[in-house]
C-alpha cells in the first residue's frame, strides 16, 4: 500500500458566469481517502497490536454508494483512531443517511486532514520507541 498525499483544499467556487467550478468528489478520491487509511493501518500495527479491522469497499464510478460509501471511510479512520491512538482535538466523526445531504468540503477536509495528522503521529511514534543499543542472543555466554 502506497501513501497519495491527502487533498486539504477542497472548496466550493463558481466562476464569473455563476456555474460551478468548484471540486467534485470522484470514486479517485474515495479511493486515495482508503487506501491512506489502509497505509495507516498498516503503520498502526507495527506499534499497536490491533484488532482485525473490517476492509473498506473498493468502488468505481459505476458503484459509488453515497451515503454507504462514506460512512465506511467514517467508520474505518475511527476504528483505527480509537484502536491505536485518538490525538486530543480530532473532530467528531460523521454518520451520513441516504437521500440527505452528503459531505461538503469541511467533511472532506476534515477526513483528509485527520489522516495527514495521523500519519505524522504514527511516524513520530515509531521514531520515538525505545530499542535496545545491543543484540540479544548474538553472542554465547
Amino acid at each position: 500500500m502506497k501513501w497519495q498525499t491527502p487533498k486539504t483544499d477542497w472548496q466550493i467556487r463558481y466562476d464569473e458566469n455563476g456555474r460551478y467550478a468548484g471540486d467534485y468528489f470522484e470514486a479517485e478520491d474515495y479511493q486515495r481517502i482508503a487506501g491512506n487509511i489502509e497505509y495507516l493501518r498498516q503503520m498502526a500495527r507495527e506499534l499497536y497490536t490491533l484488532v482485525p479491522l473490517p476492509a473498506l469497499p473498493q468502488i468505481t464510478t459505476a458503484s459509488f454508494a453515497y451515503a454507504e460509501d462514506m460512512n465506511a471511510l467514517e467508520k474505518g479512520l475511527e476504528d483505527l483512531l480509537q484502536a491505536s491512538f485518538l490525538p486530543p482535538g480530532t473532530p467528531p466523526f460523521s454518520v451520513w443517511q441516504g437521500n440527505a445531504p452528503g459531505p461538503g468540503p469541511e467533511d472532506l477536509n476534515r477526513l483528509e486532514n485527520i489522516c495527514a495528522v495521523t500519519r505524522e503521529n504514527l511516524a513520530a511514534q515509531a521514531q520515538a520507541r525505545q530499542r535496545l543499543a545491543i543484540t540479544l542472543g548474538g553472542v554465547q555466554f
